[in-house]
């Protein structure tokens, strides 16, 4: 009955997850419905994108199914690469450095390091090839990093309005 084990997997990980978003007690505080309404309130769109993973996740969990009973299986593989590892690091290392640091210098290094050993990995090279190798790769994620930082900051500075940290 079940075509694809890793996506039925998944697709029960993210359902359990968005429910929990929409239906859990995840923010604390926040306005009242007379300072801004609701589209103010913190956990508005959290709720939004919980929604839209819900929808995703189901549509998943019906494709990993074979109603055609072709008798096609991939069984279940789960690979913990480095790359995996060295994501969870960095995305610690973030959360630890963003209140020292600050957002500007923090989100511009991470974005430089998950471009960075990203595209090593889909271009298949070696940290220890040669700068003629690891050049375009290092400039190719500075200007990544750059861009993904201003877009974020035009969007929760100028556009939203948000303080960061």
């Amino acid at each position: 009955m079940v075509r694809k084990v890793n996506d039925f997997v998944l697709s029960l990980l993210m359902i359990a997850l968005s429910l929990f978003l929409i239906f859990g007690n995840v923010t604390v505080g926040g306005s009242s419905l007379s300072q801004g309404g609701i589209l103010s309130q913190a956990d508005t769109y959290l709720k939004f994108i919980a929604a839209i993973l819900l929808v995703v996740s189901v549509i998943l969990f019906f494709r990993s199914l074979d109603f055609r009973k072709t008798g096609e299986k991939e069984p279940f593989k789960f690979d913990l690469g480095i790359l995996a590892v060295l994501t969870v690091l960095f995305l610690v290392i973030y959360t630890i450095a963003l209140p020292i640091v600050g957002f500007e210098i923090s989100t511009f290094v991470l974005a430089f390091l998950l471009c960075f050993s990203y595209s090593l990995k889909e271009d298949s090279i070696s940290i220890r090839s040669g700068m003629k190798t690891l050049g375009p790769v290092i400039i190719r994620s500075l200007l990544f990093a750059l861009v993904m930082f201003v877009a974020l900051y035009l969007v929760f500075v100028k556009l939203l309005q948000v303080q960061l940290p």
